[in-house]
């Protein structure tokens, strides 16, 4: 039997590991079943009750050729998530921000009616999960008819509005409750006696008020710290101030160039093996990673362009969050479609269609792991060094998928 092109195979341990990269898939199997099974040319070959077995899991789970040359590995039904950037206008001068750049309080944001248009295309792709960010979101005033547009009109099943929690308003929070389904509040510090590391000083008793005032709304709540150098020691306190508080916490990781402001902010080697430790404990939960989920996922790639894209405040459609470069940008909502700009984009962008965990440098390429990292972040590999280079927090990522394929081996 003939695996497809979207199947990779490694050995660990005494196991054949099988990734589907199209839809998945992850199996393992006994060491020597893979070269077994592609000796073997019909069904009627899988002569025993457990390669028979095996036969029909593989075959549900598409990992043999059809002989379908239509079939593609990307589609545009692939695209799942979304952010859309609302706003460049922001109240808070965080070190670090992925979206703080020139146009940061001065350039013009898209219209009410252009965001609607973007969340038009957005449900003609699929999008299932959809993420408000900026800047800040609640500085529209039109946030909550954007909300209600993209749950009433475009039928979003899982929206998700970014906040810096210092914009209080009681009536606009109670009226967007009723269209979102969760708030990530960020976070710098873990009380109001802790100095700020990198955002605006005396601000923590007001993200509270508005993390309490939230919680009496039907909207998931989550604390979203960011984790650096300067806080990397202290995770545990942000754990207790989310038990306490009675709101799930996800960590985010700072991403940024090795050198200016950011440098002294950049997490070391060690700060990285003590994060790994809570990971590893299930202590702690990384935001935009697979990192601690319940199953595992084949993928050779960060999903940038993918599974995951971006529109940024003045219209352009990106491959990610923290991907918002111009000479990355595949194109603008308001001069043509979203799912045409996807259908052609390895022709408009080589960076989209060319990097997989095999032609990563620094070492992905023998990873035992890399099928299950996918080869990290790429945006994180280009803030500190080269795209086609290796995720920064690298280590973290293969401590944890070794320790995963140890314990499922």
């Amino acid at each position: 039997m003939r695996f497809n092109d979207d199947v990779r195979v490694t050995q660990f341990n005494d196991t054949d590991l099988l990734y589907q990269l199209s839809n998945g898939v992850v199996l393992g199997l006994a060491k020597g079943t893979v070269d077994l099974i592609s000796s073997l040319s019909l069904k009627e070959d899988f002569n025993t009750t457990e390669l028979i077995e095996v036969y029909e899991q593989l075959q549900e789970a598409d990992f043999f050729e059809t002989g379908d040359t239509d079939v593609k590995k990307v589609s545009n039904s692939q695209v799942v998530t979304a952010y859309l950037h609302l706003t460049n206008k922001c109240n808070l001068h965080c070190v670090g921000c992925y979206s703080f750049d020139d146009k940061r309080n001065v350039a013009p944001d898209m219209t009410t009616d252009e965001i609607y248009l973007a969340l038009d295309q957005l449900e003609e792709v699929g999008i299932t999960n959809l993420v408000f960010s900026g800047g800040e979101p609640l500085l529209r005033n039109d946030i909550v008819a954007i909300a209600k547009y993209a749950k009433e009109k475009c039928s979003i099943s899982n929206i998700v509005m970014i906040t810096n929690g210092t914009v209080f308003n009681e009536a606009k929070i109670l009226e967007i409750s009723n269209f979102i389904d969760s708030v990530s509040v960020s976070l710098d510090t873990y009380s109001a006696e802790c100095p700020s590391f990198i955002r605006d000083e005396g601000i923590f008793s007001r993200i509270m008020r508005t993390v309490d005032f939230f919680k009496t709304t039907k909207v998931k709540v989550t604390i979203l710290p960011t984790l650096h150098h300067g806080n990397m020691s202290d995770i545990h306190k942000y754990i207790e101030l989310s038990d306490k508080t009675g709101v799930e916490i996800s960590f985010s990781l700072l991403s940024g160039c090795a050198e200016g402001e950011l440098k002294d902010y950049l997490p070391t080697e060690l700060d990285i093996q003590s994060l790994s430790r809570y990971v590893l404990a299930g202590a702690v939960s990384l935001d935009d990673t697979q990192i601690g989920s319940n199953c595992l996922t084949a993928q050779d790639y960060c999903g940038a362009g993918e599974s995951l894209i971006a529109i940024g405040t003045e219209g352009n459609l990106y491959p990610c969050h923290m991907l918002m470069d111009d000479q990355l940008s595949l194109g603008n909502i308001r001069d043509g479609r979203i799912s045409e700009y996807l259908s052609r984009k390895s022709e408009r962008n080589a960076f989209l269609g060319n990097i997989s965990v095999d032609s990563i440098e620094g070492g992905c390429q023998q990873c035992e792991a890399r099928y299950l990292c996918g080869g990290g972040c790429r945006a994180r590999a280009s803030y500190a060094s080269d795209v086609r280079d290796r995720d920064p927090y690298c280590s973290l990522f293969k401590d944890y998928y070794m320790s995963v394929l140890e314990m499922i081996t």
